[in-house]
């Protein structure tokens, strides 16, 4: 008797058991699941209008080193990239131009399309950014006779810049900066050859145009009338033949300068030579002496051109 009471009470605890797991389990069922943030999808369409091959990355910071890429896609080509990331986080774009280098970090958060156009040493990418309070948007175009490098940079970002890398004559390109409300916005660029520029305010202004030549620079960048009137960034030109001691390219380049005037000096006397050799000999009548005339005035041309194009053609090839 004394064992089957025993026993029944073991039966009573274990069902007493069962019975408050399965009200807790149900109290859990019940009970509300915290919310968990889940990343979004950021769209981003591309297309290579270069004459070379091109691969994009799209990175977010959520997504930390994990980056959706294109692969190597050919010229008129486009592709579509997806990337997780959380709002108001920065999105980045990462391309490659293959036969040159790569080209990271360029900020685009807003966009929904990008495009790569010109060469492969002077690519330039454009994206539909809006003028936003998270993103700076600067268009630069240089209407000089050497290569411009341009490069933004904001009091949020620091020692971060945006550069267009080495920007040909006639080449524009568009850049794109982290920015806060109240930031002071600056411009530095480089024209090679040269020197740089660093520290030119342009705060307000969405776009810059170099123009002159390597020691005779001017850079305008173009602000709103109702942020003030546009901003014109003169450099002093260099003394002829006075030496750069922070470039240690500065004796080669002078000395290129001192050639180049000498250049000049000897193409204008070879001019007015012909020209009074012209005026003397006027009334001679001599059959065939016009066409030497042309001939040396041919010939003193093509020493004026050699002369002028020698230093943007050490530049291109990045001699010095």
């Amino acid at each position: 008797m004394h064992k089957t009471v025993n026993r029944s009470r073991m039966w009573r605890w274990i069902a007493f058991v069962l019975l408050g797991s399965l009200m807790a389990a149900g109290m859990g069922a019940l009970a509300p699941t915290p919310a968990v943030a889940r990343a979004e999808k950021y769209k981003l369409d591309v297309e290579n209008k270069m004459g070379a091959d091109v691969e994009f990355c799209l990175r977010s910071v959520s997504s930390g080193v994990v980056r959706d890429c294109t692969g190597k896609i050919n010229t008129a080509k486009t592709d579509t990239l997806y990337i997780d990331f959380n709002q108001g986080e920065q999105i980045y774009l990462d391309y490659e131009v293959f036969g040159e280098h790569t080209h990271d970090g360029n900020l685009i958060t807003g966009a929904s399309q990008c495009t790569l156009t010109g060469t492969v040493t002077s690519p330039s990418l454009s994206c539909n950014i809006p003028n936003s309070g998270n993103v700076y948007k600067v268009d630069v175009d240089n209407k000089m006779g050497a290569d411009t490098e341009f490069c933004i940079r904001t009091t949020t970002s620091a020692t971060k810049r945006a550069c267009s890398g080495r920007l040909q004559a006639r080449k524009t390109a568009t850049l794109y900066i982290e920015y806060k409300e109240g930031d002071v916005v600056y411009l530095d660029f480089e024209i090679f050859g040269e020197h740089t520029h660093d520290g030119n305010v342009i705060t307000g202004g969405h776009q810059c145009t170099a123009e002159g030549i390597i020691n005779f620079a001017k850079v305008d960048c173009h602000i709103p009338k109702e942020a003030g009137a546009g901003q014109k960034f003169t450099p002093a030109p260099m003394a002829p033949y006075a030496l750069d001691v922070a470039n240690p390219n500065a004796g080669v380049m002078a000395l290129l300068g001192l050639l180049a005037w000498c250049v000049s000096a000897c193409c204008v006397a070879g001019l007015l030579l012909i020209g009074i050799s012209m005026a003397l000999q006027l009334n001679r009548g001599v059959p065939g002496e016009f066409g030497e005339h042309w001939r040396g005035t041919a010939l003193v041309a093509i020493a004026c051109f050699i002369g002028t194009t020698a230093g943007p053609i050490v530049a291109f090839l990045d001699l010095v």
